[in-house]
């Protein structure tokens, strides 16, 4: 590998690094329960801007806390293909297609062991992702146009 065709690769992470930090503005973002976030005046994402900012779109969450296998700062990708079918890179070099929906303003899909449905919060020019059931805001989450992940 030349040092020349290293340099997207590099680019890329620091697009990724920047798009997470920079933002927040030297705020740290820490996982919160929703009922804090509303009580900071965090605002609902609703259904018709999920659906155009996800279809077609990939987007990065970035762990705030211990989440399935994710420990904090562990990042997972989804592109929505369309408003039906998504694809899920759990870890490198791995893809799995899932069924996705929403249930008024709330994204559903396919998890093992069960469906969970999540909310999306904005905050301080971030958007959180809350687990419906719990109630639990773990991850920020960045929208990033189109597949660059090739999913």
């Amino acid at each position: 590998m030349t040092p020349s065709s290293t340099r997207p690769a590099a680019f890329a992470l620091a697009s990724l690094v920047a798009a997470f930090c920079l933002p927040s503005y030297g705020q740290s973002l820490k996982a919160m329960s929703e009922a804090e976030m509303k009580a900071a005046n965090g605002r609902q994402l609703l259904k018709a801007e999920l659906a155009r900012i996800l279809i077609g779109n990939s987007s990065y969450y970035l762990m705030l806390k211990r989440f399935g296998p994710w420990t904090p700062g562990g990042v997972a990708v989804m592109f929505y293909r369309d408003d039906r079918n998504r694809v899920f890179s759990p870890g490198q070099n791995q893809k799995r297609e899932t069924i996705w929906w929403f249930e008024g303003n709330d994204v559903c899909g396919e998890q093992r062991p069960a469906n969970a449905c999540y909310r999306f919060f904005e905050l301080g020019g971030a958007v959180y992702m809350c687990e419906r059931t719990s109630a639990d805001c773990f991850a920020t989450v960045r929208f990033v146009p189109g597949n660059p992940e090739n999913l």
